[in-house]
């Protein structure tokens, strides 16, 4: 049950192929303009983020290809394996779109924010994956990303 964080550097690679059944943001009627932003949490070196490009007035979003190989999907090398972890985070366009948003859980008053998702690297498993999200206070929503991920780490 209780598996040990993997203790060796290695690359976690993740594509995002849709979502499903995405949150509707407050005050909107329909889907609206959404991405997806990747981020790897962690010691200083490792850290990094991703984002995908906004998909436009749909509940169910694609962004990658399912066949995509691994060369293709957002690599994370991670030398600190015990101490990282991965965001997900789903998010409108704010005025300052160019603007990235933070990488905190507690962050709920963030202009665009939507929905996330964290978990420690040593708890991501290879393959086609399903990511249920959450609101800002840790509730589940009912929407899910659908993504793949390569975990080459020695000891995963």
């Amino acid at each position: 049950e209780g598996k040990t964080p993997p203790s060796e550097s290695g690359d976690l690679r993740i594509n995002i192929i849709s979502g499903h059944f995405l949150p509707v943001p407050r005050g909107r009627a329909t889907g609206s303009k959404v991405r997806v932003v990747v981020s790897l949490m962690g010691a200083a070196g490792d850290e990094k983020t991703y984002e995908t490009k906004f998909e436009e007035g749909t509940l169910n979003p694609t962004w990658g290809d399912p066949t995509s190989p691994k060369e293709e999907a957002y690599r994370f090398r991670i030398t600190r394996p015990e101490v990282a972890a991965l965001l997900v985070q789903l998010v409108e366009p704010s005025e300052d779109s160019k603007k990235l948003p933070k990488t905190t859980l507690s962050s709920s008053s963030q202009q665009g924010h939507i929905a996330q998702a964290c978990a420690p690297i040593g708890c991501i498993r290879e393959g086609y994956r399903i990511i249920p999200l959450y609101d800002a206070r840790c509730q589940p929503v009912f929407g899910f990303l659908f993504v793949r991920v390569w975990n080459d780490f020695l000891g995963s």
